[in-house]
């Protein structure tokens, strides 16, 4: 299975994205992500940890998808777990195509975590 996705108690989207992502597998990712960025609003977006060690290659449809979905507002912060270095190269593209600086990377889900909670609360609360 390329790709799984769950919301767990916490709010921040979870994604597991392992081996190649077609047009098929892209297809699919769409679809459950749908779902919840149709929930989410600018105000109070979709933050997702991805896990993605295991992340093959990615196909056009796949790196068109995560671009489009990086210029809708409803989707926050994306913090990018163990990337390999094609998934840091298609994010740093993705960041700077969007004009946006909402990707980051992590070596564990725990300093994702901390991240997207430290950012989520300057966020909704500016000093």
């Amino acid at each position: 299975m390329p790709s799984r996705i769950h919301m767990p108690g916490d709010g921040i989207l979870r994604a597991i994205l392992e081996g190649d992502m077609g047009r098929a597998e892209i297809e699919l990712f769409r679809r459950e992500y749908t779902s919840f960025l149709q929930a989410a609003t600018k105000e109070h977006p979709v933050n997702m940890i991805a896990e993605t060690r295991k992340l093959g290659r990615l196909s056009s449809a796949a790196r068109q998808y995560f671009t489009e979905i990086n210029h809708d507002r409803r989707t926050g912060l994306m913090a990018i777990v163990n990337p390999p270095r094609a998934a840091r190269v298609l994010s740093r593209f993705i960041n700077k195509a969007t004009g946006r600086n909402n990707i980051q990377f992590f070596d564990n889900e725990e300093d994702a975590i901390a991240w997207i909670r430290e950012h989520s609360r300057r966020r909704t609360h500016p000093a």
